[in-house]
């Protein structure tokens, strides 16, 4: 799983362990990282960008113990909060799209548009600034409404 957080030893390249409040958790800057790699799986189809969703398969492990995803998980994959976030929905969204089809569709209808009231073109609930922007952006590549612009 990504770490929100990786320090880069400048002068050799190395990875090395963070210091100070960084973490290497799995949580509300690292769930941006599926969603990243999927929107390069869906712009340029990219073998290197699937098989890393092919590898983020603990995602899948996690929903099926549970029927939820929790806000942050810790480096080692075990929960560090029991908070559900809509956020974490919409950064997962992307692997599960790709290399988990069924349970993607599954957790968008549940968790993701379901937080959406068509008949006053809003969420059902005031989500947080955050939640309501991952959700928007989760929501926006599930339903391929993210052209690649830069296409000629």
């Amino acid at each position: 799983m990504p770490p929100d957080w990786i320090t880069l030893n400048r002068l050799t390249g190395d990875i090395v362990p963070n210091e100070g409040t960084l973490t290497t958790n799995f949580s509300y800057d690292a769930l941006r990282v599926p969603w990243n790699i999927a929107l390069d799986y869906e712009w340029f189809k990219d073998p290197r960008a699937k098989s890393y969703l092919d590898n983020l398969k603990i995602l899948s492990a996690y929903w099926n113990t549970d029927k939820k995803l929790y806000s942050v998980y810790k480096h080692d994959g075990t929960t560090s909060s029991f908070t559900e976030t809509p956020a974490m929905y919409a950064g997962s969204i992307g692997y599960f799209m790709w290399s988990d089809p069924k349970v993607g569709a599954e957790i968008y209808k549940d968790k993701l548009s379901s937080l959406f009231n068509p008949d006053i073109n809003s969420w059902k609930q005031p989500l947080s600034y955050y939640d309501d922007n991952r959700v928007w952006f989760g929501i926006a590549l599930y339903s391929h409404h993210l052209p690649n612009l830069s296409e000629n």
